[in-house]
């Protein structure tokens, strides 16, 4: 139970309370009540589940919480019942009956329902004219107040403020990070284009802001320090309460994304496929695409809402992602790391870090703030070949059409589909590109690189072949001999990402 949970559990002195059963409703706005004069935590239900305010955020509560307490209220009430003439009190006596339709009936009391239509971080009707000059998204709240990262302003916490996250330590305009620049200096030696990205990561994680419907990986060698950049990203953001550690088996699951609700980053480390890459693909598109999405959740109602969460993806090798469309890669944005710390591991490192996070918050807020003015993230140069790798590996019939062929969107060009299929066919073979293989799944690729290119079958009937207008073969005397073998795309991932850079 977190600290804004623990509540103290003796007996809630609540003797003389009149309560009558028959009436939940009026039961929960006592419940309501009793708890304001008690100075107790607000509660809210919002979004299928109940809140309390903690003094910096809301944090949802378990189910047995509340039912302990509703217990505790209606135990210490009485109830008038007649006997003969008379009116006489007795003791509530609680069940289990009584007390869920009192949980039942707090969800749509006006005190403490508010509606899924508001998309936290958002002010609650309370706020006042003030706290609504500053705009939620730009709101991050620390243990001394809520700061402005556009202005720079230190407001007061305020339960009118609607948000699940909060961190530990406090805004110093004037704090600075002199070993973490060192540090990212020495991981990334001379890449300022890398070590600028970072800064505009972390300060776009701050924010609930998605729009920039993007994907962060950290791909390279082993120890080159991309687990010590994670950490103290989570720590910056306030550790597991706001930062999940999902594995890219759970994203698949049923019930594998609950982890990801009111989370403003999920770091996925050491990220592996087994090639089932499918619905991993679907749901990285939808969470960074600010589609809205239905969580199903155990022994829960299923949330509904767009999840505010970040991925932040960990790997030694590029993950092998399949998408015909060729979209998931559009949505990376990577940095490459070459250099293994290997043997000269500092085990205090992260820890001296954790000292400065008040310097690399600010180090954050001025990244933010660069992201802001030019309007979109900048993939740094020395991505660029593993972002290419990345989308061959996705539909490798991308690097066979742009080697291989000349699309026309006129759709005068024409090719026989036979003649096509078997030299994709070949061509696979010859760059080590395993997995099923069908003129069907051609024909969908193909579609989804040039959406103007048409199986048809023209000519007279009987003499009929399918052909495809819009593409057809280069000349082979056109196609340049490489000067040295080329090696395949799944060979060059499994060798690892610095032996190809």
């Amino acid at each position: 139970m977190s600290n804004e949970q623990n509540i103290a559990m003796e007996s809630l002195p609540v003797k003389g309370l009149v309560l009558d059963r028959s009436d939940p409703f009026k039961i929960a706005q006592a419940f309501v009540r009793f708890r304001l004069r008690k100075r107790e935590a607000s509660l809210i239900f919002y979004r299928n589940g109940f809140y309390t305010w903690g003094g910096r955020c809301y944090r949802e509560v378990e189910d047995s919480w509340l039912r302990s307490r509703v217990y505790r209220f209606l135990d210490g009430a009485v109830v008038h019942i007649r006997v003969g003439n008379e009116t006489v009190e007795e003791r509530f006596k609680p069940d289990d009956r009584i007390v869920n339709k009192v949980i039942d009936a707090l969800k749509s009391r006006p005190e403490v329902w508010i509606s899924s239509d508001l998309q936290s971080p958002c002010w609650l009707p309370g706020a006042s004219k003030e706290q609504r000059a500053h705009d939620p998204v730009d709101l991050f709240v620390v243990a001394n107040g809520v700061v402005d990262l556009k202005t720079g302003d230190l407001l007061a916490h305020s339960s009118e403020l609607l948000t699940m996250n909060a961190v530990d330590y406090d805004f110093d305009p004037t704090a600075t990070c002199p070993r973490w620049h060192r540090f990212l200096s020495e991981v990334q030696p001379g890449d300022l284009q890398v070590q600028q990205m970072l800064a505009e990561m972390f300060g776009y994680m701050l924010t609930p802001d998605t729009s920039q419907q993007k994907i962060f990986a950290l791909i390279g060698v082993r120890r080159s320090g991309k687990g010590t950049i994670a950490r103290v990203l989570e720590a910056l953001l306030g550790g597991t309460a706001n930062v999940a550690h999902p594995t890219m088996d759970a994203l698949r699951e049923r019930f594998g994304l609950w982890n990801l609700i009111d989370k403003k980053a999920a770091v996925v480390g050491d990220a592996r496929l087994d090639g089932k890459t499918l619905t991993v693909v679907e749901r990285l598109l939808s969470m960074s695409g600010e589609d809205g999405i239905d969580i199903d959740r155990k022994h829960a109602k299923p949330w509904t809402g767009k999840l505010g969460v970040r991925f932040l993806i960990l790997s030694n090798e590029l993950p092998g992602f399949s998408d015909e469309s060729g979209t998931i890669p559009t949505r990376f944005i990577l940095g490459h790391f070459r250099q293994s710390f290997a043997g000269q591991e500092d085990p205090g490192l992260t820890e001296t870090l954790l000292r400065e996070r008040s310097g690399i918050l600010n180090w954050a807020i001025a990244g933010l703030r660069r992201l802001r003015d030019r309007g979109h993230f900048v993939q740094p140069d020395s991505s660029g070949e593993i972002i290419e790798l990345m989308k061959h590996i996705a539909n490798p019939l991308i690097k066979f059409v742009r080697d291989r062929c000349i699309l026309d969107p006129t759709g005068e060009c024409c090719v026989s589909e036979e003649i096509l299929a078997e030299t994709v066919k070949q061509w696979r073979e010859e760059n080590g590109h395993s997995g099923r293989f069908s003129k069907t799944g051609l024909h969908k690729s193909l579609l989804a690189i040039a959406p103007y290119v048409k199986l048809r079958r023209p000519g007279e009937r009987g003499a009929q072949v399918y052909k495809y207008f819009g593409i057809k073969l280069r000349k082979l005397s056109d196609i340049a001999e490489p000067a040295e073998k080329v090696v395949p795309i799944r060979s060059a991932m499994a060798s690892g990402i610095a032996d190809i850079a």
